[in-house]
């Protein structure tokens, strides 16, 4: 998201993201990763319920899927991040058009499963 952030606002769209952790790690994490939208924390996971995102077991943590995509991130030099808070929830995307209808939704099926920009901007063309 970070890397589209100007492509996405030129479609009138916005990113808020949405973490486990406290309002502290989500100032670090903003500061090492160079984040630029608005980040906000869930401690309870009630967003993640109400989403209906999925926990994975330990392999959708450090499964071989995941070392793969891990490594091709690296490759293409960005970062990865160590999960500070609970490794196996998993999140997602999501786009909420201008009257608050859930227009897109992915939810990840391992700690590495990304929706494509592509998509997401497709996505965000159709909201």
């Amino acid at each position: 998201m970070r890397d589209h952030y100007d492509e996405i606002r030129s479609l009138d769209a916005d990113v808020v993201a949405i973490g486990l952790g406290r309002p502290d790690i989500a100032a670090d994490f903003r500061d090492e990763f160079g984040i630029q939208f608005r980040l906000f924390v869930d401690p309870e996971k009630r967003s993640y319920k109400l989403l209906r995102m999925q926990r994975s077991g330990w392999s959708g943590v450090v499964g071989p899927t995941v070392w793969k995509r891990g490594a091709q991130s690296l490759l293409k030099g960005r970062g990865i991040a160590k999960p500070k808070q609970d490794p196996k929830q998993l999140g997602g995307a999501v786009v909420v058009d201008m009257e608050g209808d859930i227009t897109f939704v992915h939810r990840a099926k391992d700690s590495s499963d990304n929706v494509s920009m592509e998509l997401l901007l497709d996505a965000l063309r159709h909201a």
